[in-house]
């Protein structure tokens, strides 16, 4: 007797997937922790992406009349608990984009599709799949195995030459340009602010010393103009920015933690990431210590691509 399944609603997006029967968030088929509150604010961002989706409606929506709550702060801790589950950053923003005093707007595009809950594994089912893999698994274990790897070595082989020479003839044909991002302060501690923007402009002139042929830095106070109110996909196209530079800074009495992400424009792709903990002495030399660890990392990748 068969039985009939009411398909799911697939939202998906890069490689993350919403479920909206399940109200779940996964990514890479592993699910991630989403509070219903915030499920329900990402859902409704998803479903109109690329649009500005306004405070008012979030609120319309999620909390209606006669809900007593302090919506200001669920609502900003909705999108934060978002952006830990999907890894974004409010300062350079893959995903959710906020536009100050008025919303937020979904960056990357989403895909809609219907799937069963749970497969028929009977075995008529089953054997449409046997028959497309027959021919290869006939062949003896020994074989099998030595066709296994003959293929993804000469797979590997041809992505990384073509990785090798793509990341070549960009870089000769250059110049790279790249961003550096205003630093946020995450120390929560509006005194800290002139740290990270001291920061940001020791990087921005380390980078800037490296190569200025073959690696074009934008200027700071520019780059401070177009962070406040430009995505990532408008700052490449208004500046022709091949790469962006942003992070976070946290800092105690004792330590200062800061943490570095590059992004390709392209594609708006993570391509390196890493943080950088060092105890507190001096400002200047600290600024300018890890600030040259970034500059020397960030050179290295882009020139490998």
């Amino acid at each position: 007797m068969e039985t009939s399944r009411a398909p799911a609603r697939i939202l998906r997006f890069e490689e993350f997937e919403v479920d909206v029967c399940l109200r779940q968030l996964r990514k890479g088929g592993e699910r991630i922790r989403l509070q219903e509150q915030p499920f329900q604010v990402l859902l409704a961002l998803l479903q109109r992406q690329g649009e500005l989706v306004t405070r008012d409606e979030l609120r319309e929506q999620i909390w209606p009349k006669g809900t007593f709550v302090d919506f200001d702060h669920g609502l900003n801790t909705a999108i934060k608990k978002i952006r830990g589950a999907l890894g974004d950053c409010a300062n350079v923003p893959r995903y959710v984009e906020t536009i100050p005093r008025r919303g937020y707007r979904f960056l990357v595009p989403v895909a809609l599709s219907e799937e069963e809950h749970s497969a028929d594994m009977s075995p008529e089912n089953a054997l449409p799949h046997q028959a497309r893999n027959h021919r290869l698994w006939s062949y003896s274990p020994g074989r099998r195995v030595f066709l296994i790897l003959g293929i993804a070595l000469v797979s590997a082989a041809l992505i990384y030459s073509y990785a090798r020479w793509f990341s070549a003839r960009e870089w000769v044909h250059g110049p790279v340009t790249l961003m550096v991002l205003p630093f946020q302060n995450m120390s929560g501690d509006s005194t800290q602010d002139y740290f990270c923007e001291g920061f940001s402009e020791e990087l921005t002139t380390q980078l800037g010393r490296i190569d200025p042929k073959r690696l074009a830095i934008v200027a700071r106070l520019t780059a401070a103009a177009y962070a406040r109110n430009k995505t990532i996909a408008e700052i490449g196209r208004d500046l022709h920015v091949d790469y962006v530079l942003g992070g976070s800074v946290r800092r105690d009495q004792r330590r200062v933690r800061v943490t570095a992400q590059l992004i390709r424009v392209r594609d708006q792709g993570y391509v390196w990431t890493n943080e950088f903990d060092r105890e507190f002495d001096s400002v200047l030399s600290i600024q300018a210590e890890i600030a040259g660890a970034i500059a020397q990392q960030v050179q290295s990748v882009i020139k490998a691509g």
